[in-house]
């Protein structure tokens, strides 16, 4: 899982990368890490969170009104409550190209041997950001 934060400029702010050993599907793993992403905002003392995921799917269901009971259907109603009681916290649809720092830390999760905090710009989305503030 990977998750790159940024201010409402686009500039770099934190990064975490964490890796799961279970076989997840893409919908599941999706859902996994917006939860930890969640989870891990929670108590950080920012104005808004926008979280953007590239996986309609999961942004539709987050905002259903309709009780989950899939596979992962626990992980998406902890999404729900999460969002439902931090009014400071948006999640939105963004196409797959502008998550690309995402899934580059995803990637990059297996060579670290747990949830890893990242306080400066890791070499693996270095070329990612300065493209994508350019």
């Amino acid at each position: 899982m990977g998750c790159c934060v940024r201010d409402h400029q686009g500039h770099f702010y934190m990064a975490m990368s964490e890796w799961c050993k279970a076989s997840l599907s893409p919908v599941e793993a999706e859902v996994w890490g917006l939860r930890q992403a969640m989870s891990w905002m929670q108590n950080m003392d920012q104005e808004q969170f926008i979280f953007e995921m590239d996986s309609k799917q999961v942004v539709q269901n987050v905002h259903s009104a309709r009780e989950d009971i899939s596979e992962y259907g626990s992980l998406l109603e902890d999404c729900k409550s999460l969002l439902a009681t931090k009014n400071n916290f948006k999640v939105v649809f963004t196409r797959r190209k502008a998550n690309s720092s995402a899934h580059a830390l995803a990637r990059k999760s297996i060579n670290y041997a747990s949830h890893t905090i990242f306080n400066h710009v890791p070499s693996c989305i270095l070329d990612i950001l300065n493209e994508e503030m350019n």
